[in-house]
């Protein structure tokens, strides 16, 4: 009975090993390609969409910005806008008065007004003697002062229209 002989392999040549590394090169360059644009596309995003974030911070800073230019409701002074907001606290129009409070605190002070009545005569006491100017701090930079009323601090800060606002 005769055996069956198994072909053996043949060594590769030179040139046979040179087209398998060639082979694997390139399927490795191809899948490291992909990889790089692939990263590079997800860090292209978290740029993007960073910079979208920052734009539209800036665009909504813009927007406040153009709102309080507009504002020119206020005194040119602190004392002269806490005088505007006295006499509309005592004639009772707390929609009025808290048009003398920045934008961003108004529906808070108009609500809080409106909480209690014992509220807008508590302040009707208490803030004509935030006046003396020896209790005023003031910081040009910031275009912001305050005025040292009873037991804590009075904040005022000046609108791009030069009217100042309570804080």
């Amino acid at each position: 009975m005769e055996t069956a002989q198994v072909p053996q392999d043949k060594p590769l040549s030179f040139w046979g090993r040179v087209k398998i590394v060639l082979k694997w090169g390139v399927f490795i360059f191809i899948g490291l390609f992909l990889l790089a644009v692939i990263l590079d596309w997800k860090s292209f995003r978290l740029v993007a969409g960073t910079e979208y974030a920052k734009w539209q911070v800036a665009r909504g800073n813009a927007r406040i910005e153009k709102m309080k230019a507009q504002d020119i409701l206020g005194g040119k002074t602190p004392q002269e806008t806490l005088t505007m907001y006295l006499d509309a606290l005592e004639k009772g129009d707390y929609e009025k008065a808290v048009l003398y409070v920045v934008q961003e605190n108004r529906t808070k002070d108009l609500d809080w007004l409106n909480s209690s009545s014992s509220i807008p005569s508590r302040l009707i006491s208490e803030l004509p003697e935030c006046f003396n100017p020896k209790n005023q701090t003031y910081s040009p930079d910031m275009k912001q002062t305050s005025l040292l009323c009873g037991d804590g601090w009075l904040g005022f800060e000046q609108y791009p229209s030069g009217n100042w606002k309570i804080r």
